[in-house]
C-alpha cells in the first residue's frame, strides 16, 4: 500500500462508517414497527441517524479536494473541471431516475443532493484553503440572512425530503467546502497533531452549535446553522477517532474500509435491495421481521463491498 493510501486509511474508515449506518437506517425508514430512535428526527432535535449524511459530506469534501489537486497536476484545469461536472451530473441524473421514475413523485434524493452540492463546490476548490474555510461560514451566514425571505419557504415545501430539497444544496455545500479546507490542513500535520487539531476543531464547532441552539433549534429538515455546525463537529470527532485507531492498528478496519472504498456503489445497491424488500414484503411488518429484513440488506451490501475490495474493483466516477 502506498504512503498516500496509508495516510488516508482513516478517511476510508469514516466513509465506510457512514455507509454502514446509512444502509440499515434507509432500509428501516418506512417500517412503522421500527422504533423512532433508529430514524431521523421528525422535527426539531437530533437523533443518531441525523449525523450520518453530514458526516458523509464531510468525508466527501476532504477526498474531493485531495483528488482535485492530483487531477490538476495530471490532467490540467480544463479536463479536471469537465470531469467534476460530468461526475456530478451523473450523480444528479441517477438520483432523479430513482425518484421520478421509480417512485413517480416529486421528491429529492441523496444522489441528487450530492450532484448539486458537488457542482456548487467546484469553483471554491480553486480558492486557497483559508478562503474556502471562510467561504463555508459565509454560506451558512448567507442562508440565515435570507432564511425568512427565501429559504424557509422552500425548506418547508421539501420538508419530507429531509435535506431541504434543491435549495438545501446551498447550505449543505458549506460542509463540503469547509471540509475540503480542513482536509488540506490535516494532511500537512503529523499523526499526533492530526488528532489534537481535529479534536479541538470538532469540540469548538459543537460548542458554537449548542450556543446557537439556544436561539435556533437543531433541525435537519430545515438545515439550521446549529444543525450544520453540530453535525460537522461530530464528523470531525469521529475522524479523530479513526485517526487514533489507525495509529494503533495500522491496518484496514474490516468491512468499514471496504465500504469506504465503494461508498456510492454500496449506497445505490443498498437502495435497490431496499426497494426489492419493500416490493416483496411490503412495509407492514412486525418489528422482528422488519429488523431481520434490515439486517439482511446490510449483510448483503457488506458482503458485496468486501468482495469488490478484495478484487480491487472500485467505482470511480
Amino acid at each position: 500500500m502506498s504512503e498516500t493510501k496509508e495516510r488516508l486509511r482513516f478517511l476510508d474508515s469514516l466513509r465506510g462508517f457512514t455507509i454502514f449506518l446509512m444502509i440499515p437506517i434507509n432500509a428501516a425508514m418506512e417500517y412503522n414497527s421500527i422504533p423512532f430512535w433508529f430514524k431521523h428526527a421528525s422535527s426539531s432535535g437530533v437523533l443518531p441517524a441525523d449525523f450520518i449524511m453530514p458526516s458523509f459530506l464531510f468525508a466527501l469534501g476532504i477526498s474531493s479536494c485531495l483528488s482535485f489537486q492530483k487531477r490538476i497536476k495530471r490532467d490540467g484545469i480544463l479536463k479536471t473541471v469537465w470531469h467534476l461536472i460530468y461526475r456530478n451530473l451523473i450523480l444528479f441524473a441517477a438520483g432523479s431516475i430513482g425518484f421520478f421514475l421509480v417512485y413517480k413523485q416529486r421528491n429529492w434524493e441523496i444522489l441528487q443532493m450530492l450532484g448539486l452540492v458537488g457542482l456548487i463546490s467546484i469553483p471554491f476548490l480553486f480558492l486557497p484553503k483559508h478562503l474556502r474555510l471562510i467561504s463555508s461560514f459565509l454560506i451558512i451566514l448567507f442562508v440565515e440572512i435570507f432564511r425568512k425571505i427565501f429559504f424557509q419557504r422552500y425548506f418547508n415545501l421539501w420538508y419530507s425530503s429531509g435535506i431541504g430539497g434543491p435549495s438545501g444544496a446551498i447550505p449543505l455545500s458549506s460542509i463540503v467546502i469547509g471540509s475540503s479546507a480542513f482536509g488540506e490542513y490535516i494532511v500537512q500535520l503529523d499523526d499526533k497533531r492530526k488528532v489534537s487539531f481535529s479534536i479541538i476543531c470538532g469540540l469548538t464547532l459543537i460548542l458554537i452549535a449548542n450556543i446557537i441552539n439556544i436561539f435556533q433549534k437543531f433541525n435537519k429538515h430545515l438545515l439550521t446553522s446549529s444543525y450544520l455546525l453540530l453535525t460537522s463537529g461530530i464528523a470531525i470527532i469521529f475522524l479523530a477517532i479513526f485517526i487514533i485507531i489507525d495509529l494503533f492498528v495500522k491496518k484496514d478496519i474490516p468491512i468499514l474500509c471496504s465500504l469506504g472504498r465503494n461508498p456510492l456503489l454500496c449506497y445505490i445497491f443498498g437502495g435497490i435491495l431496499t426497494l426489492i424488500a419493500r416490493f416483496i414484503f411490503g412495509i407492514q411488518l412486525s418489528a422482528l421481521y422488519a429488523w431481520i429484513v434490515t439486517l439482511i440488506v446490510l449483510i448483503i451490501v457488506c458482503t458485496l463491498a468486501v468482495f469488490l475490495d478484495k478484487k480491487k474493483l472500485w467505482l470511480k466516477l
